[in-house]
């Protein structure tokens, strides 16, 4: 396995947590500010508000569906590793 790759699925998985968790609070922020307007209580959120939280959840999905991929990716090539050792000469199995 190499290690740089795994090392970089791993950075790949915080970041991806990050943009995720970047979009979560700027979800919130539309709730609270709709439930404010709704209560009579402020002008409701901003189109800035909406138009940063359409990009979060843009990067945020791409981001997720870069990680599958590369996860999918590693876990062929941990069953390349382990049908290699299987064998025992250092030659994996034809998929």
């Amino acid at each position: 396995m190499d290690a740089s790759f795994d090392a970089e699925v791993s950075t790949l998985r915080t970041v991806a947590a990050t943009a995720s968790g970047s979009r979560a609070l700027a979800h919130e922020r539309i709730v609270c500010e709709f439930r404010k307007q709704l209560q009579g209580e402020g002008p409701g959120p901003t189109e800035a508000d909406l138009q940063c939280f359409a990009r979060l959840v843009l990067v945020e999905t791409a981001l997720l569906e870069e990680l599958g991929d590369a996860e999918r990716l590693q876990s062929g090539l941990s069953d390349g590793v382990r049908a290699r050792h299987a064998h025992g000469d250092g030659r994996s199995l034809p998929r």
